[in-house]
């Protein structure tokens, strides 16, 4: 798996689906005849549901996203020629305040 596949999303606090996990911790403890069955159903309602909040997200989030990937390829390729912020920031035509905020 490459670095670039990785996107970071942040799920708001009210967006966020923990009934799903207690289900499937609550589902785990009690042990049933068809417990993997109805745990994987529970994991593909988690996973849409991150889906969903993903494509919600996705406006706000693209320009970090491309900035984040950018500067993942310039870290694996220029390291450690460069090793400033705001050299790093001067190549992706951004602030070194902002490269901070788009890692964080």
């Amino acid at each position: 798996m490459r670095l670039s596949n990785f996107i970071r999303l942040e799920i708001p606090k009210d967006k966020f689906p923990i009934y799903l996990f207690e289900n499937i911790l609550n589902e785990y403890h009690n042990n049933i005849k068809n417990l993997k069955e109805i745990i994987h159903g529970l994991l593909e309602a988690l996973f849409g549901k991150i889906l969903q909040i993903k494509e919600e997200n996705s406006i706000d989030t693209k320009h970090h996203q491309s900035t984040y990937e950018q500067f993942i390829n310039l870290l694996l390729k220029e390291c450690p020629r460069l090793h400033i912020v705001k050299e790093f920031a001067y190549l992706l035509n951004t602030t070194p305040q902002n490269l901070n905020i788009v890692c964080c």
